[in-house]
């Protein structure tokens, strides 16, 4: 009997022998305790717990899948079997990550790319938060359009840059029914008068992302999917969302993905009033790019219109802070379609209320050249305190002076 060729995620253990027997050791803990599950081309045939340190016990389960399996005995013998599992099993268990070489002269250095800029960059977790009714499900499953097909011409009218590529999307949903996404994705490609054009990558799970990694890492790969919508961050965690052990075992299960995530969350304000994701601050630290949805609840002006404004609280480590972004959407009832358009973020008073002074700055500069005064008045903030801030923004590299004026660099716009 050759050696089995090994296949690792989360939790799982997969050991595939010749003659079609596939061995998997589920949650394996420290002591060697684990579920063991027997498959003969694709039939499960036990699924048993067992202690891989337990000699006699190990030579016990063995005698009972060879009783069980008479047809096999000729075939495959699950004494040697074993042999080859508990060494690689526990190797597997205590390994870590190999040590690479950074820097190499030879090799090519890849910057990172974004799959919708400046709100999903790629290959890294993303969260959106905020709190309920603010849209952020609906503008996920539009962004998922915009990437789906990539070369919308929407997009740039609503101030992003699509990705390269028309990308491949699955939404995980932990929250609603399909039927409610469903409706959304027919209204949005209704109001694009793309009805049936394209279609989204859709799956419910009931239990946390961790407990399901094995059967989605296997839809990710079957389905060659680039990007993962994860909605929401506190089903698909699970237990205490302020403890340290749900989130480190959630962006555990999210690196086993191994592909760019969206991840919807919920808002908490901390002591100081300050606005954050729910729950412990791993989800937070953990993600690359983070970005709060607040509604505008000041009057609109009409029943169907919804204002948004977008605040970045934390940008990639290799990209500075993005100015707000805003967006209005038009759900019309009549004929069952949603349009969005891209909005003033200064003209949403939650917005620019929660906003640094030099955020502020970006925002107004957004809509064109200005000069210190229209600044001044915009603010109220004195003409020194703007000059200053000017003065930092262009040594960052941010803005620029034409003129009397200042404007946004051209990588800002």
């Amino acid at each position: 009997m050759n050696k089995p060729e090994l296949t690792e995620s989360l939790n799982l253990l997969k050991f595939s022998f010749e003659s079609d027997i596939n061995i998997e050791v589920k949650d394996l803990d420290n002591h060697g305790k684990g579920e063991i599950w027997v498959y003969f081309d694709k039939l499960l045939l036990d699924v048993s717990d067992l202690n891989l340190k337990a000699q006699r016990s190990r030579a016990e389960y063995c005698r009972f899948l060879t009783e069980r399996t008479p047809t096999l005995k000729d075939i495959f013998d699950f004494d040697t079997a074993f042999s080859y599992i508990v060494p690689m099993a526990l190797q597997a268990l205590r390994k870590g990550e190999p040590v690479i070489e950074l820097g190499q002269t030879d090799k090519v250095i890849v910057k990172p790319a974004w799959d919708l800029y400046p709100l999903i960059v790629s290959g890294m977790p993303n969260i959106w938060f905020g709190d309920r009714g603010s849209t952020k499900s609906k503008l996920a499953i539009y962004a998922a359009l915009l990437m789906t097909i990539h070369d919308l011409e929407v997009t740039p009218k609503l101030g992003l840059i699509p990705p390269s590529h028309d990308l491949k999307i699955l939404k995980l949903d932990f929250e609603v029914t399909p039927d409610a996404d469903e409706y959304e994705w027919f209204r949005i490609m209704r109001g694009l008068d793309m009805e049936g054009a394209v279609q989204l990558k859709y799956r419910a799970i009931r239990r946390p992302l961790a407990d399901e990694i094995e059967s989605v890492i296997e839809i990710v790969n079957k389905l060659a999917i680039d990007l993962v919508i994860i909605d929401s961050l506190g089903p698909a965690a699970g237990g205490d969302l302020n403890t340290t052990e749900p989130a480190l075992r959630f962006n555990e299960a999210v690196r086993q993905l191994n592909k760019t995530t969206l991840i919807l969350a919920h808002t908490a304000k901390n002591q100081l009033g300050k606005r954050t994701v729910f729950g412990s601050s791993f989800y937070e630290n953990l993600a690359r790019n983070v970005w709060e949805i607040t509604k505008d609840e000041s009057e609109d002006d009409g029943k169907s219109l919804v204002r948004i404004g977008l605040k970045q609280t934390k940008s990639p480590p290799f990209s500075a802070f993005h100015c707000p972004l805003a967006f209005e959407w038009d759900f019309e009832e009549e004929t069952e379609r949603t349009t969005i358009r891209k909005y003033s973020a200064d003209k949403i008073d939650s917005l620019m209320a929660s906003l640094s002074l030099a955020s502020k700055i970006l925002s107004f500069l957004a809509s064109g050249k200005k000069s210190v005064r229209a600044i001044c008045d915009e603010t109220g903030e004195p003409s020194n305190t703007i000059r200053q801030n000017l003065w930092r923004l262009k040594k960052a590299k941010r803005i620029e002076k034409y003129g009397e004026d200042y404007g946004l660099l051209s990588s800002e716009e």
